[in-house]
């Protein structure tokens, strides 16, 4: 029988927090859910942990174990291994609520939409530092002015129609924002749109190496790049470019700055390294109106003071009081 619901789980080195996210996902109250789980290539032992749970749970579980593809080549491999007409997606290191497939599928089908969104709780060290939940008067036309929901995958139910149909993938040669790309890209494609509003995602927060995120982070301009010439071939309304360019502001400029401008984490080598190089890909990557021009030489001079005086974290709040986080 054709599950309703398909699962796809990319892993990597998650072997600390895989089984509470497996568990979480076959202990839902929705029946007839495939859980694809797809190994990219861990070191550590994810690999036994699935093989475990495959052979404990034969007919709901499918799991694939490869080299290491990427986050994004790996997802697309589930998408086209996936049997349901509906599909979503986990993260190894997170987990989810009982309820949240029954209640998201449910609504789906009631109102026959062609995508249902959740909302996330964000927890680190056990706490809840902040949560986001969709608002209830979104639709298929003002969609885009909700920016936080936008940026991740694992809160939504797709259609595998709409993605098959609009050749909707995730984009392999970035490992920043390319779920942001994705799902821009597949709310663009829908007709309906419904909202669900409870806390169902438990997104788990990391403290990472600063100089790594740096890196990964300079792949953002690789994702932006994709979208801007994706938006420009699809000839779409200024509002949805004025939406493109929020969330550039929002993370591809203040994001970084941010980070670079911690000095507990970020040594000043590696600042006025990534500063330059920051600047210089921001300049060079998509066609800047003079607001993200100003926003960006505004942070360029400034990640400076809050280096000195040691003021990140307040500015931290306040962009996140702006980000409605």
């Amino acid at each position: 029988m054709e599950p309703k619901i398909s699962v796809i789980v990319p892993i990597y080195n998650s072997e600390k927090y895989l089984k509470k996210c497996i568990d979480s996902i076959l202990n839902q109250t929705l029946e007839d859910i495939e859980v694809i789980l797809i190994n990219d290539g861990s070191k550590d032992n994810s690999h036994s942990i699935c093989l475990e749970y495959q052979e404990k749970f034969q007919e709901k579980i499918k799991y694939i174990n490869n080299n290491n593809m990427g986050c994004s080549a790996t997802r697309n491999l589930g998408i086209k291994e996936a049997r349901a007409k509906y599909i979503t997606f986990v993260d190894s290191d997170d987990y989810i609520e009982k309820d949240m497939y029954k209640d998201m599928y449910d609504l789906i089908i009631k109102e026959e939409s062609d995508i249902v969104i959740t909302g996330i709780r964000y927890i680190k060290n056990g706490e809840t530092i902040k949560q986001k939940l969709p608002k209830l008067s979104i639709n298929r036309n003002n969609i885009f002015d909700e920016k936080n929901l936008i940026v991740h995958v694992c809160n939504k139910i797709f259609k595998k129609d709409v993605i098959l149909d609009n050749n909707i993938y995730f984009i392999e040669n970035s490992h920043h924002e390319e779920d942001m790309v994705f799902s821009f890209i597949y709310c663009l494609n829908v007709k309906k749109v419904s909202i669900l509003n409870k806390l169902n995602y438990n997104y788990i927060l990391h403290d990472t190496n600063s100089v790594f995120n740096l890196k990964k982070r300079l792949d953002t301009f690789i994702s932006y790049d994709y979208l801007y010439r994706y938006l420009k071939n699809k000839n779409v309304d200024k509002r949805v470019f004025r939406y493109l360019y929020k969330l550039f502001n929002l993370y591809a400029i203040g994001g970084s700055y941010t980070l670079m401008s911690n000095s507990k984490i970020v040594s000043n080598e590696d600042y006025k390294k990534y500063k330059k190089e920051f600047f210089r890909k921001t300049l060079n990557s998509i066609p800047l109106p003079l607001k993200s021009k100003i926003f960006l030489i505004f942070w360029y001079n400034v990640s400076s003071i809050l280096r000195t005086f040691k003021l990140n974290e307040v500015l931290l709040k306040i962009r996140r009081k702006i980000r409605g986080e």
